[in-house]
């Protein structure tokens, strides 16, 4: 059995949504589905709201890719599905089909492309990295102290010397909290006592 998928676009009136559907209807669906607009690229696909409707051996038939899903993930994680059920996926604007015959293969091709983009990232993010140690910068947080800090352990250290104040009124001095209080005093070298 066809069935036909489309996804809503946000700027879409209902007359072009309808549209599509008719152009679904015309390339032989008996039953079209309708998502909203409102899933976000960061999601997973709903497959839950549309794997009742298919059986192993139908074909879903869509617009095109962009109509199925927004993103790269949740093209991936269909596809997947699809495979796995035995469904054919059709596009007519772009002319994929995934039936057993056709070659290249669809999933292949997109397995592929997902390989290629995560090397590609990959790639990217280390030519980067290299570039940036090239120009002297190493990336991270810095290593040891900030010369504010170093000066609020200093005086956190000769508070805490004259023993006029409790810890915590050392803290609320200097806006910083016990443990912080306690690794200035360290780095001071100095022994700390419980009050």
């Amino acid at each position: 059995m066809k069935i036909g998928y489309l996804r809503r676009l946000i700027r879409e009136t209902p007359e072009q949504s309808e549209a599509q559907v008719q152009r679904l209807k015309d390339a032989g669906c008996e039953k079209v589905i309708v998502m909203g607009n409102d899933i976000s690229p960061q999601e997973n696909f709903p497959l839950d709201q549309v794997k009742d409707f298919f059986n192993s051996g139908d074909s879903l038939v869509t617009i095109r890719l962009s109509r199925l899903c927004l993103g790269l993930k949740q093209l991936t994680e269909f596809c997947d599905w699809l495979e796995k059920q035995n469904i054919t996926l059709v596009t007519l604007d772009e002319g994929i089909s995934t039936k057993e015959n056709s070659t290249p293969n669809f999933y292949d091709i997109l397995k592929a492309i997902i390989s290629f983009k995560s090397e590609v990232q990959r790639e990217k993010t280390l030519f980067g990295l290299s570039r940036a140690r090239a120009r002297g910068r190493k990336g991270g947080r810095p290593k040891g102290i900030s010369q504010k800090a170093l000066q609020k352990a200093t005086l956190a250290a000769r508070l805490y010397n004259e023993s006029e104040l409790s810890i915590q009124e050392i803290c609320t001095q200097l806006g910083i909290s016990k443990p912080t209080l306690y690794r200035y005093l360290k780095l001071k070298g100095i022994k700390i006592w419980k009050n």
